[in-house]
């Protein structure tokens, strides 16, 4: 997910059609799956603590961005009106 590929859907279903849906949606709306992903969990209480799994200077700063780019509440409120219930 992090990688914008487009995830395969059936590699793990039912978890690879919904990943393909987020991507898709991701896609259409000209977002980033690697910032919604960070944010996303940077944004949930329940997640304490975010690895990024950085290899490199590059993929820090990549991180870093992806973390701090504005994400539009209304951008949040779709995504969990459309995925809430699916994941």
């Amino acid at each position: 997910m992090l990688s914008d590929l487009e995830p395969d859907v059936n590699e793990r279903p039912p978890e690879g059609e919904i990943a393909h849906k987020i991507w898709q949606w991701a896609i259409d709306n000209n977002l980033s799956m690697l910032n919604l992903a960070i944010q996303f969990c940077l944004r949930q209480p329940l997640i304490a603590t975010n690895l990024s799994g950085s290899k490199n200077t590059t993929e820090v700063e990549q991180n870093f961005v992806a973390a701090t780019t504005l994400i539009a509440d209304e951008v949040w409120e779709e995504y969990n009106n459309r995925f809430t219930d699916e994941i």
